[in-house]
């Protein structure tokens, strides 16, 4: 279901941005890594930016801990934790 949301946006005609609010993630693992890692490549094979914003610490600590820290938004580093 992700997914299928995810890649319908990134495809849609004229988007050059999609933003994913991560608010209501509390915890995110293998499976869901790899999952944002595929819709991130099919972004950019879209020519599409993608990012995530509002994660909770332990989703940003996790995206940082596995390299995936380009996809957090910079404007919510301000207010993690």
């Amino acid at each position: 279901m992700f997914r299928k949301a995810v890649v319908a946006a990134i495809a849609s005609p004229d988007v050059d941005a999609v933003v994913l609010d991560l608010s209501a993630l509390t915890f995110v693992d293998s499976s869901g890594l790899r999952e944002f890692i595929d819709v991130s490549r099919m972004a950019v094979a879209y020519d599409v930016d993608l990012a995530l914003s509002q994660a909770t610490p332990q989703v940003r600590r996790t995206f940082v801990l596995v390299g995936l820290e380009q996809l957090l938004r910079p404007e919510d580093e301000r207010n993690a934790v």
